[in-house]
């Protein structure tokens, strides 16, 4: 006799189960392992009717819990939530990718997100530029935060107290100094820029619920295409994404409209 979605059955353990919230877990396991599949697939591979996957599928996405993009679904900004700020495994790169994804079409650029992971930087989304020429990080973990802009973006926010044990070498005073100094302007600004020879980087942070800053999104622009028109437009590009992306994880609306407010420097005068 079949079990409608308000009863209960038994599972393997021997103790009892709600179908319909075992249909959804089952369902939210299948997204995750495939490339943005269709309602067809899903149903397919978890054993339902369409129609039963359709309707678990539009209540998951009606929670924020999966994305609906044209009819193929992805993990959303809900699990996304559910994620503790250390656990950078799962649903929170995932997420995190669409938007990278996203900023990398909006700019042109290559663009990612990362975090901080056991005194390290790492990037746990990354989507090359659209253009031939394009950035490329060798790896995706950094031992050196401060040698990108997203990882100067979370050093900055970290306590003063933390800043010397992310500084690189065995700096002395006088660089001591110097770092505390461009890290404070950092946090001030709210934003990071990184002008290397070959290329400039933009970072801003994205903050959770009680305001704390979890990761950092940015873009790299070669410094053939880092005109000071071109470098606005990625800066402002990316100050938009931090900020939807803030607000999808419940920031408090004085730092989301910190982020909005932050001005552009003269593009001339920025340093490395």
């Amino acid at each position: 006799m079949p079990v409608n979605d308000a009863a209960t059955n038994q599972a393997g353990s021997g103790e009892r189960e709600v179908q319909s919230v075992a249909r959804a877990l089952h369902i939210l396991e299948a997204v995750s392992t495939a490339a943005e599949p269709g309602v067809t697939e899903i149903a397919r591979s978890v054993g339902l009717h369409v129609a039963t996957a359709h309707n678990i599928l539009r209540t998951l996405s009606n929670h924020g819990y999966l994305e609906n993009r044209n009819g193929r679904y992805r993990l959303g900004a809900a699990l996304a939530k559910l994620v503790r700020p250390g656990d950078h495994a799962g649903a929170l790169p995932e997420y995190l990718q669409t938007w990278v994804e996203r900023l990398s079409r909006e700019t042109g650029e290559a663009a990612s997100a990362s975090v901080l992971e056991d005194g390290l930087a790492r990037i746990v989304a990354f989507q090359p530029g659209t253009h031939a020429l394009t950035i490329h990080f060798p790896r995706r973990l950094w031992p050196n935060p401060l040698a990108l802009a997203t990882g100067r973006m979370l050093v900055a926010e970290l306590p003063e107290g933390d800043w010397a044990a992310f500084l690189p070498g065995e700096p002395d005073a006088e660089d001591r100094e110097r770092w505390t100094e461009r890290l404070r302007g950092i946090r001030q600004e709210g934003f990071s820029i990184l002008r290397h020879p070959e290329q400039v980087a933009i970072a801003f942070p994205v903050r959770n619920r009680s305001g704390r800053v979890f990761c950092a999104i940015g873009a790299s622009t070669p410094a053939s295409r880092a005109t000071a028109e071109h470098c606005e437009a990625v800066f402002a590009a990316i100050r938009r994404a931090a900020g939807e992306l803030s607000q999808e994880f419940g920031c408090p609306a004085p730092l989301l409209a910190r982020t909005a407010a932050a001005t552009p420097p003269d593009w001339a005068t920025v340093d490395s």
